[in-house]
């Protein structure tokens, strides 16, 4: 058995459910429901992309849901302290109680 382990950057939204489901609203003309559902999700989308922790955050949601075992940020990225990946998923929670199906 070959042990392979990826090697690379970290990039886009961690959700990306949520973005297939814009597009598909979108795309079906459905831009009401479309405008409902990015503004629900921005502030998720916008905590995430912290500048200079965001692969850090990433890695945290990655990690408790299973994808990651470990959300070890390589040098020289910072990792996010314990009170923003807190608030973080507090928005996780607040997006699940709204009725969006989201692990985490």
């Amino acid at each position: 058995m070959v042990n392979m382990k990826a090697v690379g950057i970290m990039t886009g939204f961690v959700y990306a459910e949520l973005l297939v489901r814009l597009y598909d609203l979108c795309a079906a003309g459905q831009l009401d429901q479309a405008a409902t559902l990015f503004c629900d999700f921005l502030p998720l989308n916008r905590w995430e992309f912290q500048p200079g922790i965001c692969v850090s955050l990433r890695k945290k949601v990655l990690k408790k849901l299973g994808v990651f075992t470990s959300d070890k940020v390589r040098h020289p990225g910072p990792n996010a302290d314990d009170k923003t990946v807190e608030q973080l998923f507090y928005i996780v929670r607040h997006l699940q109680g709204k009725g969006y199906d989201l692990a985490g």
